[in-house]
């Protein structure tokens, strides 16, 4: 057996773009095919975080999500998390 080519991606998501869009706030992240996410948000640190989406399916090697919700104080946390 011979290996020539040998790559090793972490599985972890990392939010790599965000910002305001029409309808909402979008955030992509690097994703892994074939994984499911869920993304939360919290109003400020310590707080409890609310999913506002789970079983979101990978779109490849970047995922996105538009937070169409209006958050109090127009402010917060978002975190991803691959289930």
């Amino acid at each position: 057996m011979l290996i020539d080519d040998l790559s090793v991606r972490l599985s972890r998501p990392n939010i790599n773009d965000f910002g305001p869009q029409a309808g909402g706030f979008n955030l992509t992240w690097y994703s892994v095919p074939s994984k499911t996410y869920t993304v939360q948000f919290a109003s400020a640190l310590g707080s409890t975080w609310s999913s506002l989406i789970t079983g979101l399916s990978s779109g490849g090697l970047q995922t996105s999500y538009l937070d169409a919700a209006v958050h109090a104080g127009n402010a917060g946390l978002y975190r991803v998390i691959q289930e």
